[in-house]
C-alpha cells in the first residue's frame, strides 16, 4: 500500500514520513511495580493490559495509583505502573508507539464540497502474433467515490476502489494512445 497514492487519490492531502506503529502483547515479568515498555521513547497511547496467563485476565485502568491486583496506570512516557501486589507476574501490554519508517496521512476535515481529482494512466503492452504494441489511456480529471482498506486476516488483502472520470476545464476527457 503506498501512502503517496492514498494521499494524492483519496484524501488530497500530502505525507509525512514516520508512522504510528501497534506493539502488540510485548511480554513482560513485573519485576517492580514500574516499568518501561521497549519503546518507551516514542510512546504514543496505551491499548490495554493482560495477564499471561490461563484466562488471560484484563488489567483495570485506574487514573490514580494503582490499589488492588489487576490494575495499572501509564504516563506519557510509556512507564507503567502496576500494584504492588502483582510484581512477578507476567503481563502482556499492547500500546502505539511511533518510528521514523513508514509514512503518515493526516486526514483533515476539509470544506464541503472539497474534492481531490488525480490524473489517470493506464498503459499496457501486450505481444501478439510476432509484433509488439502498447495501449494508454489518460483521463484528466478523476473522483474517487469508494476506497476500501481490507483487514483481513489469513487472506490477501486487495484494496477496493472506484472512481470516476470527468471532462477537464477544455472539455476533454481523456486521450487513448495505441503503437499501430
Amino acid at each position: 500500500m503506498f501512502a503517496a497514492l492514498y494521499a494524492d487519490i483519496f484524501f488530497g492531502s500530502s505525507v509525512a514520513t514516520g508512522e504510528d506503529n501497534v506493539s502488540e502483547n510485548e511480554l513482560h515479568t513485573l519485576a517492580a511495580s514500574t516499568l518501561a515498555v521497549t519503546n518507551a521513547s516514542t510512546f504514543v497511547a496505551d491499548l490495554g493490559v493482560y495477564y499471561n496467563a490461563p484466562g488471560n485476565l484484563r488489567f483495570t485502568y485506574v487514573t490514580g495509583a494503582p490499589s488492588a491486583t489487576g490494575t495499572y496506570t501509564t504516563g506519557t512516557n510509556g512507564a507503567y505502573t502496576f500494584y504492588t501486589g502483582d510484581v512477578s507476574a507476567v503481563v502482556a501490554i499492547s500500546y502505539v508507539y511511533t518510528d521514523t519508517s513508514g509514512k503518515t496521512i493526516t486526514i483533515t476535515n476539509n470544506y464541503m464540497g472539497y474534492t481531490p481529482t488525480f490524473i489517470g494512466t493506464f498503459y499496457q503492452s501486450r505481444a501478439t502474433q510476432g509484433s509488439s504494441g502498447q495501449l494508454t489511456l489518460r483521463l484528466n480529471e478523476c473522483v474517487s467515490s469508494h476506497l476500501t482498506i481490507p483487514a483481513r486476516i489469513d487472506d490477501y488483502a486487495m484494496q477496493d476502489f472506484d472512481f470516476q472520470a470527468f471532462s477537464s476545464g477544455n472539455n476533454v476527457i481523456g486521450t487513448i494512445s495505441t503503437t499501430e
